[in-house]
């Protein structure tokens, strides 16, 4: 969760690149992907929910969660289990 820990005041007081900053940056990134992440697994399914209203049958499996903001694999099968869609998603922060 995004929350008061990320206040600019809390980096000002960690100074320009200590290990304190780099660290309380990190933990910062890691709450963005997870946000993002979040906020894409909702919009997949509705892309899914769209679809399935126009005749398809579909579910959205994710394959493999790698770590936060990292979406490995997600595939939207039809209802005999058959792929149809895949797409890889990696979401990257570099220090």
């Amino acid at each position: 969760m995004i929350d008061k820990r990320f206040r600019k005041e809390e980096f000002e007081k960690c100074g320009n690149n200590s290990p304190r900053g780099e660290a309380l940056l990190t933990e910062l990134n890691i709450e963005i992907l997870n946000e993002l992440d979040k906020t894409l697994r909702v919009k997949l399914e509705e892309i899914a929910s769209k679809l399935n209203q126009l005749g398809h049958q579909l579910d959205v499996i994710e394959v493999e969660d790698v770590a936060p903001g990292v979406m490995n694999m997600l595939i939207m099968m039809d209802i005999q289990k058959k792929i149809i869609w895949r797409m890889g998603l990696d979401l990257v922060w570099t220090p």
